[in-house]
């Protein structure tokens, strides 16, 4: 099935490459133009090594019967030209690559592509993209595993339905699973649900698996209830009627859905998040969920083939504590 979200980050970051290519065209040129008129005498071994060329072209073409030991010696012209050239460069206080093509890559020398399979450099640009993506729809930036604070999380008692907890450990174990979640993760990972009071570090942890998970070269998007809501919305009711944000967040590595239950509960935004969740499920793609809600609330605001699905195919993970955001304050 193809991927629509890969293939557009893809020929963005194709793009990118074109236009590094194109630069360093330019910076060779200009290098070039700035020798030859700065030192007009360095043009004629600059000449030597375009007339062997071009020999080097035609010989090849006419396949005459002493081409072996033409070509040779075509070769070893070459190769003296460009060591008189290296010589006078240094000699002037010039670096000896100074007239070399420079790419910005030199594995895929900005073709994108590294031995018929798509460069690292390629793969690095889409991981920048990808995390252009998060920023700009997260209030957050992209948070780390290390910047995740346990202290702030009360060492004693929590009395729940079951009985009792104590938060820190509650999240300590949290945190281990998230890590671990993280190091290994690929698209058969599990999916997660993260459910707890506001300001207990839901969004802090998906985002921290998130960063990671992008440095593996895996595609994330990190979007609200109320931003997905909205943007199908605009989709559906548009004047081009389409399916293009379901489509798109269906397609990524990992999905993470923050808020749910924040968004204003209409049929629509119902159907909205069960098509997502159902879709990905069926595709058996990693979503991460974060809710406010427990269950019993989330069976009042969505139907149970909403909850069903969550609850019975994603590892639940309870936050315990007292609102982060205070405490800092």
């Amino acid at each position: 099935m193809k991927n629509l979200y890969k293939e557009q980050i893809f020929n963005k970051a194709m793009a990118e490459v074109s236009k590094r290519r194109a630069d360093a065209r330019l910076q060779y040129d200009m290098r070039y133009k700035n020798i030859e008129k700065k030192y007009p005498e360095l043009k004629n071994f600059i000449m030597d090594i375009t007339s062997t060329s071009i020999e080097l072209t035609r010989l090849i073409l006419q396949k005459p019967d002493n081409a072996d030991e033409t070509i040779e010696k075509i070769r070893c012209k070459n190769q003296n030209a460009q060591l008189n050239i290296i010589s006078f460069l240094t000699e002037n206080g010039y670096p000896d690559n100074y007239l070399s093509y420079r790419p910005y890559c030199n594995k895929c020398e900005d073709s994108g592509y590294n031995n018929g399979v798509v460069c690292d450099c390629v793969k690095k640009i889409m991981r920048d993209l990808n995390c252009e993506e998060i920023v700009k729809n997260s209030s957050l930036s992209l948070c780390k595993f290390t910047d995740f604070d346990l202290d702030y999380y009360p060492d004693s008692p929590f009395y729940i339905e079951n009985g009792e907890i104590i938060p820190r450990e509650n999240m300590a174990n949290v945190l281990s699973y998230c890590i671990d979640y993280a190091d290994n993760f690929n698209t058969n990972a599990p999916s997660l649900l993260f459910s707890g009071k506001t300001g207990l570090g839901k969004t802090h942890l998906s985002l921290a698996i998130a960063n990671e998970v992008l440095n593996k070269g895996y595609s994330v998007v990190y979007i609200t209830s109320n931003e997905l809501i909205n943007k199908a919305q605009e989709d559906y009711f548009g004047k081009e009627k389409s399916n293009d944000t379901i489509n798109t967040l269906s397609s990524v590595d990992l999905l993470i859905l923050d808020d749910l239950g924040a968004e204003f509960e209409t049929k629509f935004s119902i159907s909205v998040i069960h098509d997502l969740v159902n879709t990905r499920q069926n595709r058996r793609l990693p979503t991460i969920i974060n809710t406010n809600l427990n269950t019993a609330e989330m069976l009042a605001a969505y139907n149970e083939r909403v909850v069903s699905r969550i609850v019975c195919y994603y590892q639940v993970f309870k936050f315990f504590g007292k609102d982060i955001r205070q405490l800092r304050n």
